[in-house]
């Protein structure tokens, strides 16, 4: 199973990096077309905007971990674990609440937008947001195993903060 995991991640890595690789050269392309050549295409800014917005919600969703992202911690890092463990279980609780009850309609406006496609690629709309209904679905999953585990045994694991790490590290 650790195997299994350890592809899927790999995967989507590669996944990504393909994306940002992608939305790099169209961006370069464009550059040296408008500036260079004086004949701009119309095309490389479409993609970069399409590949942006698919590149970051894919991470989002499947590579970026709780701590990876930015945080304002200040009255999470001064409370006692048993505090950070409320208060970190209402705010997963709060943030999965919010996901699903936004679902339907998520899914109404990507699916409203299959109707219409990108002004110069022709992508249809509902494959360029569908990604958005991936990541929501990640964000629910990662705040329900964060709830899960907060009424585990092991919740002191689940409420370490940044800057006890950054204690620890300066000893």
């Amino acid at each position: 199973m650790a195997r299994l995991a350890q592809l899927s991640r790999r995967a989507a890595e590669l996944v990504a990096v393909i994306c940002f690789t992608a939305m790099f050269a169209g961006f370069i392309l464009q550059v040296v077309m408008r500036y260079g050549l004086n004949d701009p295409l119309d095309w490389t800014q479409e993609l970069c905007v399409v590949l942006y917005l698919f590149g970051v919600f894919w991470t989002a969703a499947l590579l970026l971990r709780e701590r990876d992202h930015v945080a304002f911690t200040v009255l999470y890092d001064h409370a006692s674990p048993p505090i950070r463990r409320v208060m970190a279980g209402l705010g997963a609780l709060a943030v999965a609440v919010a996901f699903l009850a936004d679902a339907p309609g998520a899914w109404d406006y990507v699916h409203y937008m299959s109707r219409q496609k990108t002004p110069v690629l022709h992508l249809r709309f509902d494959l360029v947001f569908g990604v958005f209904l991936l990541f929501m679905a990640a964000v629910v999953w990662r705040s329900a195993a964060t709830v899960v585990g907060l009424l585990g045994r092991r919740w002191r694991d689940h409420v370490v903060s940044p800057a006890d790490v950054h204690e620890e590290g300066a000893e």
